[in-house]
């Protein structure tokens, strides 16, 4: 694919690099737990953040998968089975 339509297919590097994101902000949220003095009031809004980006990255990754199973434009040959009449 080459031109426009090549810049908006979303390709695996793509969902690779959320999930890099998204796993990062998971550590970093993690770390914050673990800091004294902070307290999960504080953490929520984060915590939700983080809920919203997995999801997300869900619905990037199932849009992903149906782009690469769309239908051929194309005829279909029938299958030859072994020892089979031959199309």
């Amino acid at each position: 694919m080459t031109g426009r339509r090549a810049e908006n297919r979303l390709t695996r590097e793509d969902t690779t690099a959320l999930w890099h994101a998204v796993k990062a902000m998971a550590d970093i949220l993690e770390a914050t737990r673990k800091l004294e003095g902070v307290y999960p009031e504080h953490l929520a809004e984060d915590e939700a953040q983080l809920a919203r980006a997995r999801r997300a990255l869900r619905k990037a990754n199932k849009l992903r998968e149906e782009m690469g199973r769309r239908p051929s434009t194309r005829a279909e040959r029938p299958q030859r089975t072994i020892g089979g009449p031959k199309p």
